[in-house]
């Protein structure tokens, strides 16, 4: 029996609408494939225990990508140009609820999660899908690593994909900046599905698409919603 596909994204440290999505689409990891696409942290109350339910997720077949705030805490603790260093975590501290001071006081959590984060995917093969954080570089994939990370235009380039036979994937932007959709639900465009409902904008929600059998969104109110600008 084929898998059902789930993905979610762009969860910024919201543990409990988390779970209660999972909850609600009865997230099974022995007949359901799970994909999250990065920026798992920040803004949200409860990051860390976000970070230690993906890693356990994970461990029962959960495919996780690496996101720019994931990609930011690498630089910040591991960079060998200190000045750099010192950018990323001066960025970071801009950030509500960041873990910096928390990673300087707990450097064994610190270890493990930077651990965690290095081994993260950019991009995801699976099947017909092309999964990935912010974005691709179409015919150059291998060359694709920051726009893994940091492209905010991509919903933008659907002439570059819609005669491919691969469905897009990607999370990073919130669907209510994209051509004036307005609700947060799933944004799909020819052969691109964004999947980032918006958990740090003024929408407050949180999502997860099942992408088949059929494409189907949930979302679910935030406890707690923060604004930031839209070129963050």
């Amino acid at each position: 029996m084929e898998k059902r596909i789930l993905t979610m994204s762009n969860i910024h440290g919201h543990l409990d609408e988390m779970l209660a999505l999972l909850k609600q689409v009865n997230y099974n990891p022995e007949s359901d494939k799970l994909f999250i696409l990065g920026d798992m942290i920040d803004y949200g109350p409860k990051s860390v225990e976000v970070i230690d339910t993906i890693m356990s997720l994970r461990d029962y077949g959960a495919i996780i990508l690496r996101g720019d705030r994931e990609q930011m805490y690498i630089s910040a603790f591991t960079h060998t140009d200190e000045n750099k260093r010192n950018k990323y975590e001066e960025k970071l501290y801009g950030t509500r609820n960041n873990l910096v001071d928390f990673y300087l006081d707990r450097p064994d959590i610190r270890d493990k999660h930077l651990d965690f984060f290095k081994s993260l995917h950019p991009i995801y093969h699976y099947g017909d899908y092309v999964f990935s954080h912010a974005g691709i570089d179409i015919g150059n994939e291998d060359n694709s690593y920051g726009y893994s990370l940091w492209d905010r235009d991509f919903y933008k380039r659907t002439e570059e994909v819609k005669d491919s036979n691969k469905m897009y994937i990607f999370g990073h932007v919130p669907v209510i900046f994209m051509d004036g959709h307005k609700k947060p639900e799933v944004y799909l465009r020819d052969n691109m599905i964004g999947v980032d409902f918006g958990a740090v904008a003024k929408t407050g929600y949180l999502g997860l698409v099942e992408l088949s059998p059929k494409i189907k969104s949930y979302t679910i109110k935030l406890s707690t919603n923060f604004q930031i600008p839209v070129n963050e």
